[in-house]
C-alpha cells in the first residue's frame, strides 16, 4: 500500500516539475521574442532543448497518472460488485 501511495506522489511531482519547466522556458521564449530581445543562440537551443525534454516526461506522467486512477476505479467497482454478490 505505501509503495502505491509513493508511486502516486512522485508521478504527481514528475508531472509537477515539466508543466513548471514547459512554463517557464515557454515563458522565456515568448518574452524574448515580444520584446526583439536576441537570445545567444546556445540559450535559445538550450531553451528549447529543456522545453522538449520535458514534453515527453508531461505525457509519461499523465498517462501513468490516468491509468492509476483507472486501476482504482477499477478496484473500487469489483470490490463493489462482490459485496453486492454477497447479499
Amino acid at each position: 500500500m505505501k509503495t502505491v501511495e509513493y508511486a502516486k506522489v512522485w508521478i504527481d511531482r514528475l508531472f509537477a516539475v515539466s508543466v513548471t519547466l514547459m512554463g517557464i522556458t515557454s515563458t522565456i521564449l515568448s518574452v524574448s521574442g515580444m520584446l526583439h530581445l536576441a537570445l545567444p543562440d546556445w540559450a535559445m537551443r538550450l531553451v528549447g532543448i529543456v522545453n522538449l525534454a520535458a514534453l515527453p516526461v508531461m505525457v509519461y506522467s499523465t498517462v501513468k497518472s490516468w491509468q492509476k486512477k483507472l486501476d482504482m476505479r477499477k478496484a473500487a467497482e469489483t470490490k463493489k460488485n462482490k459485496k453486492r454478490k454477497k447479499k
